[in-house]
C-alpha cells in the first residue's frame, strides 16, 4: 500500500491477488447475523441500481510484510465480503468473474477450514449440513470455541446463499456487474494503514471501548479538519463542536458545558439556542480570551517547521494525527491540552439529560446539509436535493471517490466554508434539542417529551419542558399538547433513520422561525398540522381526492399512515368542547355509559407508539360468531376503512379471531390496569354496542367526515 490512507473499491479487493489479509487471534469470532448481512447485501443491490457510489465503511490494517496486512478494525465486514465473493463464484460462475482474495484467520483452524472448504464446494452444497459434513473429518475433536467459530461462518454463508437465490436472474447479473466494476458506480472501503511504530493493541482496545468503527461521519470530520490544519486552536474548537453535536443522546449545549466548563452567555440564549450573531471566529475569540485551558494551549502550541515546509514528513505526521484524532479524540500530543477528569466532573444534583433521539448523527448531518444548501432558495424549482440516507453521506458532501464533484454542492475545502458549516450544524442541533421530541426516562417510565437544557442559578444545567404551561392560556396549552402528539405521530409513522422528510420540514421551519414571537406556539402547531396533511396526501399521490378514494379503498391498499393520522384527528376532536366530538359519537349505540366514559378518557389520554399490524375489528375468520356475509358487499365491508384499525402485533395475534365484544372486554380490562389503548380509532369503534354492517358504514362515514373537515380547516 503506497498511501497510509486511501480508498479501495471491491473490484480491486476481489481481484488484487497480491494483497493478503490476516484476522489476528485477539479479534472476536465472526458474529454478524442476518440483520447486518442482509442490510449490507441490500445496500449493495440498491446501489447497483443507481448511478452512485456506496461507502462500505473502514478497514484499518497494519502491514506485516510487503503484501500482508493484519486487520485491526473492519474484520466483520471484510469477512462478509469474502463470503459474498465465494458464494457468487460458486452460484454464478458464468456471470461473475471475481477471484478468491486472500483472507486468513490466525491460529483458528475451524475458521480456516471453512474458508478453504468453500472453494471446493459445488453450488448444491451451499447449506449448513453440507458444509458441516465436509468439515466433519477435519474437526473430529471439536472444542466449544471451534464450534462457535464454525457456526457463525456457516450461518453467514447460508444467509448470503438464500439472499442470492431469491434474486431474479437480472438482479443477479446486475449485482455481479456492479461488484466487478462494469458500471460507473462502485462500492468502496476506506483502507487505513496504521504506521508500524503505533501499538496496534492500544488502538484495538480504544476502538473496542468505543464500540464503533471509523465510519463515514468520522472521515467527513477529518476531511473538514484538514482545511483548518494551520490553526490548532480552530481544529480543537471544530472538534469540540462536532463531537458535542455527534452524540444525539445528550443536549449539545450540555456537552459543550462539560468540555469547555461553561458555555458563555455571549454564545447561547437562556433556552440553549445559539445566538444569531455568533460566528466561528467570534466563538474562538470568546473562549481564547477567557483563557480556557483547552483552546489556549492549542493556540500557544503554534505550528512546527515541518508544517510550513509541506514535505512528506509533514504529510505522514498529518495522516497519523488524523487517525489519532479519530480513534482517541486527541488533538495535540501535548497532554496539557486535554481536559482533566476533575474539570469534567459535574455536580451530583445536576440532571444527566440523556434521551433517545429520533435520528442518528449521520442522517442528521444530511438534514443540516440540505437546509444549509437551500437557505437562500425561495422555490422548489431551484432546490438542491440531498438524499437523506447516510450511505450517501460522503457523496452528498462531495467527498466520495470516483464521483465528480457537483457544481451545486460546496466542497468544504476552504476554512471559511468549514467554519460556516460547523456553526450552522451547532445552530441546527440547538434548535433540534429545544423543539424536537425525544424519549427520556421520567420516574422510571419511558416518556415522549420536548425538553430544553437550561442553566440554574448555581451554574448547573438541567432539562426542563421547552414550553412551560404555567403562565399559558388554555388554547396555548392545547397547542403544546398537539405539537407533542403530532411529532410523536410523525415519528412512529416514519421511524426509519433515513429519509425523514417530516423532520427536514420541521427543522427548515425552525431555522426560519422567530421563537420570541408571541404566536410561535400556535404557528408551530399549525405548521406541524400542515406537514402531517401534506404527508397524508403524498401517501396517495396518484389520487385526486383522497377522501373519495378511501370511501371504496380496501385492505391492504390503505396505508399505515392513514390510521396514525386518523388517530391524531380523533384525539384532537376529544380535546375540544363537547360539540367537537358529537360528530363521532352521534349514533353510537353502546348503552354501558361506564364503558363509554372509560374509552373516551382513554382517547383523551392516547399517546402514539410503534404499531405495525392492521386489525379487522370484525374478524376475517371469527371463532365465536358468524362471519360477515360472504357476498361481494360483505367482503367489501370486512376490508373497508370502517372495519380496520392499527394496533400492535402482540395485541392483534392475541385477539386475532375474537369477536368485537371479546376485544372490547380485553381492552377495558387493560384500562383497569392503566395500560392505555393501542388505537384511538379502535376505542371509538368499541363504543358501539354491537358491530353490524350498519355500524361499520356509520363509523367509516364519521372518520371520512373528520378527514374532510380537517382538509377544509387547513385551507382557511
Amino acid at each position: 500500500m503506497d498511501k497510509q490512507l486511501g480508498f479501495i473499491d471491491l473490484k480491486t479487493l476481489f481481484n488484487d491477488y497480491s494483497d493478503k489479509y490476516i484476522i489476528p487471534i485477539y479479534q472476536r469470532n465472526y458474529a454478524w447475523i442476518d440483520i447486518e448481512i442482509q442490510q449490507l447485501l441490500s445496500d449493495l443491490l440498491n446501489t447497483s441500481e443507481s448511478d452512485t457510489a456506496y461507502f462500505l465503511g473502514s478497514l484499518v490494517v497494519q502491514k506485516k510484510t510487503d503484501a500482508t496486512y493484519e486487520v485491526i478494525d473492519g474484520q466483520q465486514r471484510l469477512t462478509t465480503l469474502f463470503l459474498l465473493n465465494e458464494c457468487l463464484r460458486l452460484l454464478l460462475p458464468d456471470v461473475y468473474n471475481g477471484k478468491s482474495f486472500h483472507l486468513r484467520f490466525e491460529h483458528r483452524k475451524a475458521s480456516e477450514d471453512i474458508l478453504n472448504g468453500l472453494k471446493d464446494l459445488s453450488p448444491q452444497e451451499l447449506d449448513a449440513s453440507s458444509i458441516d459434513k465436509r468439515l466433519e473429518e477435519k474437526l473430529k475433536e471439536k472444542s466449544e470455541n471451534e464450534l462457535k467459530e464454525r457456526s457463525g461462518l456457516i450461518a453467514g454463508v447460508c444467509i448470503i446463499e438464500k439472499f442470492l437465490r431469491k434474486l431474479s436472474q437480472d438482479k443477479q447479473e446486475q449485482l455481479c456487474a456492479f461488484l466487478s466494476l462494469k458500471q460507473k458506480n462502485c462500492a468502496y472501503l476506506l483502507r487505513t494503514e496504521l504506521p508500524s511504530h503505533i501499538d496496534k493493541n492500544h488502538y484495538f482496545e480504544k476502538m473496542n471501548a468505543r464500540g464503533v468503527q471509523l465510519e463515514a461521519q468520522e472521515l467527513l470530520k477529518a476531511k473538514m479538519m484538514d482545511a483548518l490544519e494551520k490553526n490548532n486552536a480552530e481544529i480543537t474548537l471544530f472538534s469540540l463542536i462536532w463531537d458535542s453535536c455527534a452524540d444525539m443522546s445528550r443536549f449539545a449545549v450540555q456537552q459543550l458545558y462539560s468540555k469547555l466548563k461553561s458555555p458563555s452567555e455571549e454564545v447561547f440564549s437562556e433556552s440553549g439556542l445559539l445566538k444569531s450573531e455568533m460566528t466561528f471566529d467570534k466563538l474562538a475569540k470568546i473562549y481564547t480570551d477567557s483563557n480556557h485551558k483547552l483552546l489556549q494551549n492549542s493556540a500557544d502550541s503554534g505550528e512546527s517547521e515541518e508544517a510550513d515546509s509541506g514535505n512528506s514528513a509533514h504529510d505522514s505526521k498529518k495522516v497519523e494525527r488524523t487517525i489519532k484524532t479519530l480513534f482517541t479524540g486527541d488533538i495535540s500530543e501535548n497532554t496539557e491540552n486535554q481536559v482533566t477528569a476533575d474539570e469534567n466532573k459535574r455536580n451530583p444534583d445536576e440532571d444527566k439529560g440523556s434521551y433517545q433521539s429520533v435520528i442518528n448523527f449521520p442522517n442528521f448531518l444530511l438534514q443540516v446539509l440540505s437546509i444549509y444548501l437551500n437557505k437562500n432558495n425561495t422555490s422548489d424549482e431551484n432546490a438542491i436535493h440531498i438524499r437523506l440516507d447516510d450511505k450517501f453521506l460522503l457523496e452528498e458532501f462531495s467527498y466520495a471517490p470516483k464521483v465528480p464533484k457537483s457544481k451545486e454542492k460546496p466542497h468544504f475545502d476552504k476554512p471559511e466554508k468549514v467554519k460556516e458549516f460547523i456553526m450552522h450544524l451547532l445552530k441546527m442541533r440547538c434548535l433540534f434539542d429545544c423543539y424536537v421530541l425525544k424519549m427520556t426516562e421520567k420516574e422510571d417510565k419511558e416518556k415522549w417529551g420536548i425538553w430544553s437544557w437550561k442553566k440554574s442559578a448555581k451554574n448547573n444545567y438541567y432539562s426542563v419542558e421547552t414550553f412551560s404551561k404555567e403562565f399559558l392560556k388554555e388554547s396555548e396549552k392545547k397547542s403544546i399538547e398537539s405539537i407533542l402528539q403530532l411529532q410523536s405521530m410523525l415519528h412512529v409513522s416514519f421511524n426509519t433513520q433515513t429519509y425523514k422528510k417530516w423532520l427536514l420540514k420541521v427543522l427548515d421551519f425552525l431555522n426560519n422561525a422567530t421563537m420570541l414571537n408571541k404566536d410561535f406556539v400556535k404557528t408551530f402547531k399549525e405548521e406541524l398540522e400542515k406537514i402531517a396533511a401534506e404527508l397524508f396526501k403524498e401517501q396517495y399521490s396518484d389520487v385526486d381526492d383522497v377522501v373519495q378514494y378511501l370511501q371504496d379503498a380496501q385492505y391492504p391498499n390503505i396505508t399505515h399512515y392513514t390510521f396514525h393520522y386518523l388517530d391524531y384527528l380523533i384525539w384532537k376532536a376529544f380535546q375540544k368542547d363537547e360539540s367537537s366530538k358529537d360528530l363521532l359519537l352521534e349514533k353510537n349505540k353502546q348503552e354501558d355509559k361506564g364503558s363509554v366514559e372509560k374509552l373516551q378518557n382513554a382517547i383523551k389520554n392516547f399517546t402514539f407508539k410503534h404499531r405495525s399490524s392492521v386489525e379487522h375489528y370484525y374478524p376475517q375468520n371469527p371463532a365465536s360468531i358468524p362471519p360477515l356475509d360472504k357476498d361481494e358487499e360483505g367482503e367489501k365491508l370486512l376490508h373497508s376503512l370502517g372495519n380496520l384499525c392499527l394496533i400492535s402485533e402482540y395485541q392483534n395475534v392475541k385477539l386475532y379471531n375474537s369477536s368485537p365484544e371479546e376485544k372490547r372486554r380485553e381492552v377495558l380490562s387493560r384500562l383497569e390496569h392503566t395500560k392505555g389503548i393501542d388505537s384511538a380509532k379502535q376505542a371509538l369503534m368499541m363504543m358501539y354496542k354491537q358491530w353490524t354492517d350498519e355500524d361499520i358504514t356509520d363509523h367509516q362515514e364519521k372518520v371520512l367526515t373528520l378527514l374532510e373537515n380537517e382538509r377544509k380547516e387547513l385551507k382557511k
